[in-house]
Order: C-alpha cells, then sequence, then structure tokens
C-alpha cells in the first residue's frame, strides 16, 4: 500500500516490471534464426522441385568444377551456336529451337548460373564467357565451322569468339546487339550502377527465400518480358529460375562486365567478308536503329533487316532467323542435304 499525498486514500502500488534487455536480443536472435533457417530450407526445396521439373534433354560438361547444361540437336555441315540475351537461358530459343529445320545442326546452351546450369562465385570477364565456350565446344565434341546467332548481350559474346577464334566462325546474325559506344555513356553507366545493386540486393535475401516469395505474390519482377512470351510450363519454370541465387549472381556479374566493358569489336571490317546479319526490333526506337545499322561495316558481307511490331525477336519471329540462317548456309555451301 502507498499513501497518495493530497489524498485521503490509499491505494495499491505496483512496482514497474524490469525489461530484461539480454532476454529481448536472445528472442529477435532466436526469431531471425527460425526465419533465416526456414527460409532457406523454403528456397532449397523450392529450387530442387523445380531444377527437377526443368530437366532437360541435353547434356552436362564440366567447365571449371561446374556444371554446365547444353544440347545438340539436328545434323549438318556447319553447327548454329545460339548466344542468349544477359539474364536469359536457353528457354529464350525454345521456340527457334521447335522450329528449326532437321538439316540445321543447332547448339545451345545456359552460361554459367542461369537456367540448369551451376553458378560460380568467382568474378567473371567477357573473355572467361568465351573461353567457357570454348571448353564446353571441344568437351562436348561439337565441332565446327561455327555459325553464331546472338541476341543482344550475346551479339558482344558473338564478336569476341569470332575475333579470339576466327578461323572457325564462318558467319553471323546478331540481334538488336548492344552497341559498344553507348556503354561508355553517363546515363548507360548511371542505369548499370543501379541495376548492379538492385541485382546485389536481391542476390542477398534469395538465400532465404524472400524473393521467391515476393515473386510469387507478384511484388517484383526479374524478367518479365521473356516470361510473358514463354508457354505456360516454360514461364513457371523460368520465373523460378530467376529468383534463385545463382542467376541473381550470375546476372549481376554480366551486369558488370557491362559497366566495365573496354573492348573493341564493332570496328568496320572486323568480320571480313563472312556473311553478317543484323535482325533489328522497328519498337527499339529510330536513334538505335540508325546507329545499329552502322555495325553492317564489320563484314562485307552484311545486311540489315528492320522488324515490325517486335519486342524479342527470337521469341516472336524465329522464322526471320530461320530464314537468314537458311542463306548464310547457302552462302557457304555447308547447307546440308534434308
Amino acid at each position: 500500500m502507498k499513501f497518495l499525498p493530497y489524498s485521503n486514500s490509499m491505494h495499491k502500488y505496483k512496482p514497474k516490471r524490469k525489461v530484461n534487455k539480454l532476454r529481448v536480443v536472445e528472442i529477435v536472435v532466436v526469431i531471425l534464426f527460425l526465419i533465416t533457417f526456414f527460409g532457406m530450407l523454403y528456397e532449397n526445396i523450392s529450387s530442387h522441385k523445380m531444377s527437377i521439373k526443368a530437366k532437360g534433354k541435353g547434356k552436362y560438361v564440366s567447365i571449371n568444377e561446374k556444371k554446365i547444361y547444353y544440347d545438340l540437336v539436328g545434323h549438318g555441315k556447319a553447327t548454329i551456336i545460339l548466344e542468349s540475351d544477359i539474364g536469359a537461358d536457353h528457354l529464350e530459343w525454345s521456340k527457334l529451337v521447335k522450329s528449326m529445320p532437321k538439316n540445321f545442326r543447332v547448339f545451345y546452351y545456359d552460361r554459367s548460373g542461369y537456367g540448369l546450369s551451376e553458378g560460380s562465385a568467382k568474378e567473371i570477364s567477357i573473355e572467361d564467357e568465351v573461353k567457357d565456350l570454348s571448353d564446353i565446344l571441344y568437351k562436348g565434341a561439337v565441332n565446327g565451322p561455327y555459325i553464331f546467332v546472338g541476341n543482344s548481350y550475346g551479339s558482344l559474346l558473338a564478336s569476341n569468339f569470332a575475333k579470339r577464334y576466327p578461323n572457325e566462325v564462318i558467319g553471323s546474325i546478331l540481334i538488336n546487339p548492344i552497341l559498344e559506344n553507348n556503354l561508355s555513356l553517363k546515363e548507360t553507366q548511371k542505369d548499370l550502377k543501379k541495376q548492379i545493386r538492385n541485382k546485389s540486393v536481391q542476390e542477398t535475401f534469395s538465400s532465404i527465400g524472400s524473393i521467391r516469395i515476393l515473386n510469387n505474390i507478384n511484388m517484383i519482377k526479374i524478367k518479365n518480358d521473356i516470361t510473358s512470351l514463354l508457354s505456360e510450363e516454360n514461364a513457371e519454370i523460368f520465373n523460378s529460375f530467376t529468383v534463385s541465387k545463382k542467376y541473381l549472381r550470375a546476372y549481376k556479374e554480366e551486369l558488370k562486365i557491362l559497366k566495365n566493358y573496354n573492348l573493341d569489336l564493332q570496328h568496320e571490317g572486323s568480320l571480313g567478308n563472312k556473311p553478317l546479319v543484323i535482325l533489328l526490333s522497328e519498337n527499339k526506337g529510330d536513334k538505335y536503329i540508325k546507329e545499329a545499322s552502322k555495325l553492317s561495316e564489320l563484314s562485307s558481307k552484311s545486311e540489315v533487316k528492320v522488324l515490325p511490331n517486335i519486342s524479342n525477336i527470337p521469341l516472336e519471329d524465329e522464322n526471320s532467323i530461320i530464314f537468314y540462317l537458311g542463306n548464310i548456309l547457302k552462302e557457304t555451301n555447308k547447307l546440308s542435304e534434308k
């Protein structure tokens, strides 16, 4: 009981309980541990289930202690190599591969960290990616000569491969190629820095399933411009891959390659007289089309084709790619009988 001043009454006094700060910290730590543990468990189970569902018909080869997925279909005198855009895997070529004539020998694969390929914790360069591709072709006994089809970022890899192994490449199709001169622009650099920061944050939280959960409830989309063009099954598979730690790290590393890009591959005559076709989406705008059309100077045998009302050429106009591949095979006398 306690006497109240200025009062004739008495009341019960309840002393304030002291908060045990150490106990609060312990509870918070336990909660965070449980969230992390079950988040990692959820992420690992989800990734494993999707990997089983997405298991392709192709093969695997070990490159620098990581398993790389690839496939080789059709037959022919030359091998057509499909090189995907940044953030894309072999599913980007699903419609094209399905439509390819049987007398076109086609090689496609997932770069490290994408799709069904294992990732790496090491930093990479564009030269590393080209060397990896060369090793995959060698270990997989995928013989040349080669004709490249490179989509956007893939066009840089195609050009680098042609420079590094000039005697093995007999023709190229560059689809909406990234322009080297644009990479050093202030606005481009600013955008790349922003994307790298975003991917770094997403990579950090992907380990505990946070990015997967946010993606499942449509709060974030990693690469929805491709997802919307895939079949329902492939869209589910690709969408699941894009929230994995290995994918986000691979995407981040290729963004860093673009940010630090200092090569000079897009100069006049770099492809000599080898057949070159440049396919451009009209949706990219007049300014881009004008600049990208200048890449026709890479070869003395080049052609530029602008395709109307199309954003992703491999998934929306596979027939144009097949048509120009046929022309290159005929021109180089590498077209096989059906």
